[in-house]
């Protein structure tokens, strides 16, 4: 843990592109993916980036090496996958419950359950690591607890919020629109071009990382 706190956001370099997104290869998973996953009208897991965020997601695990990538919402492991991409990182996926519906046996990821929240071994993950992506209930409210715990406890990293502004049915998400806007604008950038189009977000706690977008 001393190691990774020690570690700045400063080394990291995100180049966000839609053509060198949508080139990545993630068809590697498919034999992993559920109708429900594949399906365009339902997760749409090759739904290309600006429509959906795991072409993101994949390409921002090369931005880091050797480390620990945190997934808060398995739900049904899409994000994990993609997450994975990078073979020299770990991911540790965490849910409540377990909704994954195929036997994921991808080396490098490690499936738990709990509340990642109320445990000792909960906070002891989060500052394993530089890296989250959040994906979970959306209604601004654990989103607003996890957000204050990182600033509390002086966390120092990157987090992915997905989902701050719609629901699937074109609903706007007033708790996460609420949660998002109440984030400083200097420590934060909306990547829903490069990602979801239910709008992503992309927040640093501790120095600012390199961000070009192409």
């Amino acid at each position: 843990r001393g190691d990774i706190m020690k570690k700045t956001n400063k080394d990291v370099v995100i180049n966000l592109s839609n053509e060198t997104l949508d080139k990545i290869d993630l068809t590697i998973y498919d034999k992993y993916l559920t109708p429900k996953l594949k399906h365009p009208n339902e997760y749409n897991f090759y739904g290309k980036s600006g429509i959906e965020h795991y072409y993101m997601l994949a390409y921002l695990s090369t931005c880091y090496n050797g480390e620990t990538l945190l997934d808060v919402g398995t739900h049904m492991g899409g994000s994990a996958m993609a997450l994975s991409y990078n073979k020299n990182n770990k991911v540790i996926t965490v849910d409540v419950r377990n909704q994954v519906q195929t036997k994921i046996d991808i080396p490098n990821i490690e499936f738990l359950i709990g509340d990642i929240m109320n445990s000792q071994d909960g906070h002891d993950l989060i500052h394993s690591t530089r890296f989250i992506l959040y994906d979970t209930t959306h209604t601004g409210k654990l989103e607003q607890e996890f957000h204050d715990y990182l600033v509390e406890s002086d966390w120092k990293g990157i987090v992915i919020w997905d989902d701050i502004k719609y629901r699937w049915t074109k609903e706007i998400r007033q708790g996460m629109v609420d949660f998002w806007d109440s984030i400083d604008d200097d420590k934060k950038i909306n990547i829903s071009k490069y990602a979801h189009w239910t709008e992503t977000g992309l927040v640093w706690y501790g120095d600012k990382p390199e961000i070009n977008l192409l």
